[in-house]
């Protein structure tokens, strides 16, 4: 059974290019199990989500033209989903600009 899971190191570094922080969902549009999962596990991810508009986190902040900044970097307020981004290849599969790649291990 082992023989058909697939597992991935993730390499690379965040350039910064912010695209991982306009493709989220919105709070209310989330199902209730996914709400509840992350009240349990992630409580500071309803705060963030909450604030979504359009896909694009409020706490997105543009340094120029092609870097940006999150207002929560460092804060204990971030969420663990964001601080994690991304952990899976399919994350960043319409990301291409994205600074972290998978190789399958």
């Amino acid at each position: 059974m082992s023989g058909n899971i697939k597992t991935f190191k993730r390499l690379g570094e965040c350039n910064r290019c912010g695209q991982c922080c306009k493709i989220l969902p919105r709070w209310k549009d989330l199902p209730d199990i996914v709400k509840a999962l992350f009240r349990m596990y992630d409580p500071n991810a309803e705060i963030v989500l909450s604030k979504v508009t359009y896909g694009v986190c409020y706490f997105l902040r543009r340094e120029s033209d092609k870097i940006y900044t999150c207002s929560l970097y460092g804060n204990p307020e971030r969420p663990k989903f964001c601080f994690n981004f991304p952990n899976e290849p399919s994350q960043i599969e319409k990301i291409p600009q994205c600074g972290y790649q998978f190789k399958e291990e």
